[in-house]
């Protein structure tokens, strides 16, 4: 993980965090099959963008390589 996107992780966590007090009761929301995946707000998406921008880049990447393989020949 680069250290920017650890920076903004942190951030992230710390700006989430302080919405609570300590001592604070809270309900988890959590997987029971999956305990460690739990989770204080399960509507909150911030921070799930990211992860779906990166995808459709490398799908873009992907068809262009894929278009430019199948106009020169795979080699062949």
């Amino acid at each position: 993980m680069s250290s920017r996107l650890r920076r903004f992780s942190r951030e992230v966590a710390e700006k989430a965090a302080s919405e609570y007090r300590q001592g604070q009761s809270v309900t988890v929301h959590y997987d029971p099959e999956q305990p460690g995946n739990a989770v204080l707000e399960p509507d909150n998406r911030q921070g799930s963008l990211a992860p779906l921008i990166a995808a459709a880049i490398c799908a873009v990447f992907g068809g262009v390589m894929l278009a430019v393989f199948v106009m020169v020949g795979f080699g062949g």
